[in-house]
């Protein structure tokens, strides 16, 4: 079973909760709340219960989950074989401003313990990659393992941490992950290159 072949799958909820909070959620959901009741006061309590829930159902210990699979399985917890910690939701706990604080400075610093590959100059998406664990999470696994989505370095993702870093203070790992992401970076000379 794929995630999301359910109707009413949670875990992909949580996922985005955490990952898109900041645009689709946690700034829309008051505005359009208000529009159509014309009441804040509505829009701020769904926020609020949101905030709360995905503190309860999202929280792995150190770091936030990617979300569920349909069978209530978790994605990204430290209990998996593969895809242990995720970089999105950890990054979104920091940008949304949603997370509890003390929460969203651990997942960050998890992320990068995790996740960020100095000597390589890599950012992975999340690690270990999909290879042989069940439930299927669906078409990442049909990247060989460690290629784009399937733990491989994905710019989006490294990006959001960048920015994350940076709206911490943490300007240095900034600066380290944007020149990671900068191909220039890659080839300085010839040994580089190879």
């Amino acid at each position: 079973m794929r995630p999301g072949e359910l109707s009413g799958s949670i875990g992909w909820i949580i996922s985005l909760l955490m990952q898109w909070s900041q645009f689709a959620v946690f700034d829309t959901i008051p505005s359009a709340l208000t529009l159509v009741t014309g009441s804040s006061a509505i829009g701020i309590f769904a926020v609020t219960q949101l905030i709360r829930r995905t503190e309860l159902a999202g929280w792995d210990g150190e770091w936030y989950l990617r979300g569920t699979f349909d069978d209530g399985s978790p994605l990204g917890s430290a209990k998996n074989s593969e895809a242990r910690i995720d970089s999105l939701p950890q990054s979104w706990a920091w940008l949304s401003g949603a997370a509890a604080p003390v929460r969203a400075e651990q997942a960050l610093e998890s992320a990068w313990q995790h996740l960020v590959l100095q000597e390589e100059g890599l950012a992975l998406l999340f690690e270990p990659p999909f290879d042989k664990a069940e439930p299927s999470p669906g078409y990442i696994k049909g990247y060989p393992p460690g290629v784009r989505e399937n733990g491989g370095q994905y710019t989006h993702a490294a990006l959001w941490m960048a920015m994350a870093m940076a709206r911490k203070g943490d300007g240095e790992r900034a600066v380290q992950l944007l020149r990671m992401l900068n191909p220039i970076e890659h080839a300085r000379d010839e040994e580089a290159v190879r």
